[in-house]
């Protein structure tokens, strides 16, 4: 009897750390320094480019093999955005107003439409809140998914209007140089089991 007993509560330790790893296994965290997340604008004299290699964000799912997402979270440090130009980051900083609003950020908030093109690789469109300083507005995104065994890789780009979001773009040298308000967001993320 005692060994019985002894058994049965071996079993359902294992099945209960056997289903802890399951459901772990379809939680995904973002890895930064694998992840490229670049803007591109343009001004009355040339085109700019500024990127983060800052990001923090996480993805689960309630089902990964039908890439069934559950939630997904992406936050930016906007002054984690650099051009290779301190004057550039400089005004960047200031019309993103860094010392008052620390991350720019992203929460899913539903999935609209999802195709499968091949194994474990899907087109996705997802409605989202996209949150800049105080300014939050739904927004909708195109991306790409490939699913691996320990990753998850999403890409895809977005075109947004920096006034949309209550900032002023950039100026500089007493304003002769004015940047346009519409920017390109493109982003691959990387994410990994935690």
């Amino acid at each position: 009897m005692k060994t019985l007993l002894k058994h049965t509560l071996i079993i359902q330790l294992f099945l209960i750390v056997f289903l802890f790893q399951t459901s772990s296994a379809q939680n995904f965290e973002l890895v930064p320094e694998e992840s490229t997340l670049i803007i591109n604008g343009t001004s009355n004299l040339h085109d700019w480019t500024i990127t983060s290699s800052s990001c923090t964000g996480n993805i689960s799912f309630n089902d990964i093999n039908k890439c069934s997402i559950n939630s997904l979270k992406f936050e930016v440090p906007p002054i984690s955005l650099k051009s290779g130009k301190k004057g550039m980051d400089k005004n960047t900083y200031k019309a993103l107003k860094t010392d008052e609003f620390k991350n720019i950020k992203f929460l899913l908030t539903e999935v609209t439409t999802l195709n499968n093109s091949n194994p474990n690789n899907y087109s996705i469109e997802v409605e989202g809140v996209l949150s800049i300083m105080e300014n939050t507005k739904k927004i909708l995104l195109k991306n790409n998914i490939l699913l691996n065994n320990d990753n998850v890789c999403i890409e895809g780009s977005k075109k947004i209007k920096m006034t949309d979001f209550g900032v002023e773009p950039p100026k500089a040298l007493f304003g002769t140089i004015t940047t346009g308000d519409e920017i390109t967001i493109d982003y691959k993320l990387i994410f990994k089991t935690i």
